[in-house]
């Protein structure tokens, strides 16, 4: 038995891999039959055929551009783990400027009469433009920054987004 993820041969008897701590069955980078590197979606092991299990689930390009488009920074929730700084930053810089918008339309909900006494009705709103016009533009602002930022990336990086390439495959790139 290999451990899937680091690739160490292991005794039958081991629960946890004492080089990455990861349960046997678990993994994707090695084949757990015949310790042979296999690739992250791999479902079978070319040089044994052993089964490998279910690869890890990819991202949709589609649905970070339609949740940027319809939800602006939260897009970067779904892509959290990657794009944590984006969404602090989006929340951090929106949630004020949203606020702050709410609070320029004050309504104005008192009784208004002409000068002769006549009814005109309820007042609707008064817009302090000194501060809709700086919020609106920030809170568009975040929103065309997620739009952009989700539609130029490429495919590929919604593709492999749940490949953890383990430590001893990073060296053997860097050499």
């Amino acid at each position: 038995m290999y451990c899937r993820n680091y690739g160490k041969k292991l005794e039958s008897e081991v629960k946890i891999c004492d080089s990455c701590g990861i349960k046997p069955p678990h993994g994707q980078y090695f084949c757990g039959a015949c310790g042979v590197e296999v690739l992250p979606l791999a479902e079978r092991c070319i040089e044994c055929g052993a089964e490998l299990g279910k690869p890890p689930r990819p991202k949709s390009k589609t649905a970070a551009v339609l949740l940027a488009v319809f939800l602006s920074f939260w897009t970067w929730v779904y892509t959290y783990r990657k794009n944590t700084w984006k969404f602090w930053v989006g929340l951090v810089v929106s949630l004020p400027a949203f606020v702050v918008f709410n609070i320029g339309v004050i309504p104005h909900n008192s009784v208004e009469y002409d000068a002769n006494g006549n009814y005109l009705g309820l007042g609707g709103f008064r817009f302090s433009n000194n501060i809709l016009v700086p919020a609106l533009l920030v809170i568009l602002a975040v929103w065309i920054w997620a739009i952009i930022d989700v539609f130029l990336k490429h495919q590929d990086w919604y593709l492999t987004y749940n490949w953890k390439v383990p430590q001893n495959l990073k060296r053997k790139n860097k050499n």
